[in-house]
Parts: C-alpha cells; sequence; structure tokens
C-alpha cells in the first residue's frame, strides 16, 4: 500500500484577504494510491502534501492550518484540501474566542510597504549628512533618479464598543503630533480606519482596523531643492562677486532676472537658489551647500487619545 503520485491542480488555487489585512488561501492535491485499502493516514502521509504548520511558497507568513482529504468517485484517488492562513495563534485560539468581543486582546501585524519615488537628495551614508542629486559640475538631474523604499507598517484590530466616523475623519492621513509608543515626532502616519459592525452572543459590537506607516525621515517636513528660472538679482562684493543678498533699486524693490546662460543670453532655463532667492553663488555650489525649501503637507493629531496599542 503506497501513494503513487501527488499533484497540485492549479487551476484550483483561490485565496482572500480580510478586512484586517490577514490572507487565507486553499490549495487542492489530488493523491493517488494503489490500493483500494488505502484510508485517509495513507493519504496525510503522502510525499508532496503540505505539513500543519508548513509555511506556503507563495506567502511565507500563511502558514498550513488545516488538511482535509476526501475520497473521490475512484477507489484510488482523492482530493486533499489544504488551507493557509496569515492569522496569528491567538486568532484562532479557542480560549480566546470564548472570551466576549469586547475582552478579547488586540491583534497587532507588522509588515512592510514597498514605495519606488523620486527625490532631490540621496540617504547620506555612515553618519554622512544627505547630499542632492547633482552632477560633477553641480547641475542638478531633472528628473531625479527614483529610489526604492520600504517602510515599516503596522495593523491594529481590536474590538470596540462604539465607532465615531467623525473622530476616524480626524485621524485619517495624518501624523503624529508627538512622541508615539517608540516612534518619535512625525515619524507615524495614519491611514484611514476601517470598521465592521459585528453581533456576536447578544451583544453588538464594531472591529475597528487601524493602519499605520512609518518613515525614518519623516512625514513631515517635506523637503524640495531650491531651484527656478527667476531669481533676484544679487550684490556683489567690492571684487565683483556676488553675495547672494538681493540687490535693491532706487524704490527699495528686488530686481527680478530670467536665467541666463553664460553669455548673458535669457532663457527660461531652471538655476539653484539660495535661501534669499538669488542665484546660489558659485562658492556654496562647489562645496555642496545647496538649500531645500521645507512645506507642511500633512495634518498632525494626537495619537496617545486612542489608546493603541
Amino acid at each position: 500500500m503506497s501513494v503513487v503520485e501527488v499533484t497540485l491542480k492549479h487551476a484550483a488555487r483561490a485565496g482572500n484577504v480580510k478586512g484586517d489585512n490577514s490572507r487565507d488561501y486553499t490549495r487542492l492535491f489530488i493523491v493517488r494510491t494503489d490500493n483500494t485499502s488505502d484510508d485517509e493516514r495513507v493519504v496525510l502521509l503522502a510525499p508532496g502534501l503540505p505539513r500543519l504548520g508548513n509555511a506556503l511558497a507563495a506567502d511565507l507568513g500563511a502558514r498550513c492550518n488545516a488538511v482535509v482529504p476526501r475520497q473521490t468517485g475512484s477507489d484510488l484517488v482523492w482530493e486533499v484540501t489544504c488551507t493557509f492562513s496569515t492569522s496569528s495563534p491567538t486568532d484562532q485560539d479557542p480560549d480566546v474566542a470564548l472570551k466576549p468581543p469586547l475582552e478579547r486582546p488586540t491583534v497587532i501585524r507588522w509588515g512592510f510597504v514597498k514605495n519606488t519615488k523620486t527625490f532631490d537628495e540621496d540617504i547620506g551614508f555612515a553618519g554622512q549628512p544627505s547630499s542632492p542629486y547633482v552632477n560633477t559640475f553641480g547641475d542638478f538631474f531633472d528628473p531625479p533618479p527614483p529610489r526604492l523604499e520600504y517602510n515599516l507598517t503596522v495593523t491594529i484590530t481590536r474590538n470596540e464598543a462604539a465607532y465615531d466616523p467623525e473622530r476616524a475623519e480626524q485621524y485619517a492621513g495624518v501624523a503624529n503630533d508627538a512622541k508615539w509608543w517608540v516612534f518619535q515626532k512625525w515619524e507615524a502616519f495614519m491611514l484611514p480606519w476601517s470598521a465592521t459592525s459585528q453581533f456576536e452572543d447578544g451583544q453588538s459590537f464594531w472591529e475597528v482596523v487601524y493602519e499605520i506607516h512609518f518613515k525614518r525621515d519623516l512625514w513631515i517636513p517635506v523637503k524640495i531643492l531650491n531651484r527656478g528660472s527667476q531669481y533676484w538679482k544679487s550684490r556683489v562684493d567690492a571684487i565683483g562677486v556676488p553675495t547672494g543678498v538681493p540687490l535693491l533699486d532706487g524704490s527699495g524693490n528686488k530686481i527680478a532676472l530670467v536665467a541666463e546662460d553664460d553669455e548673458g543670453v535669457k532663457h527660461d532655463g531652471i538655476v539653484l537658489l539660495n535661501e534669499a532667492g538669488c542665484k546660489l553663488p558659485e562658492k556654496d555650489r562647489a562645496a555642496g551647500n545647496f538649500h531645500f525649501v521645507e512645506f507642511v503637507n500633512h495634518l498632525v493629531n494626537d495619537f496617545d487619545r486612542l489608546n493603541l496599542p
């Protein structure tokens, strides 16, 4: 008595994602034996079938939690359904499931999200400050090269007695306004919550899912390399070198110029600017002392008021 063949039925693969971002998968295997006396015990030990606790190759976070053999119309052919889930053991603990909904523990799931973005500066190296993306002459690259980022994420799922849509709106798309948990100010960013009404054992409650993304270089402020096609005419020192301080005309107004090439021909090109809006002095350009303009593009709120995690 033995198993002669184990085949994965590719067309029967299935999966789903739940509201708390947990993932479930189903795989169907066809197992053929060479003896009609072979029963479930023989089939369950078939080489090539997943074992309880095995990871799914397509999603290493999903573990096998059930292997169910079922005989087909043929005495020698079995269908074996294997299910996988990313749910933690706590999710499946029967003792936890027996607790009242509002007494069940919070479920925390860590992960990462991949982003490809363009930045005006690199990330620095070995403790060095970041540097703008410029060529050896000091001109910036346009567009800047893309950079791949992996941002840490956390999903927090818990049951709550009530759901306040107005409060949820106040926290949708905001950064933390002070240190929260182990993360510094402006490092955490709250995505919109999801909430699902539930009813169990005569009790109504809400399953609320919080998703938060983190950035080591902070969500606030956004830094953009200071550059433009116009700039303020600069004062010059005693030997005619621009000082980077705007020159005023007879009426006390700054004098706007359009970017010029080396022959003084005006064009619509882009030049690097200093913090005063003048063309960046050559000494600063050569030394890599570029100026970045900072903007606040996210609202903030107090994450401690949510009593997370």
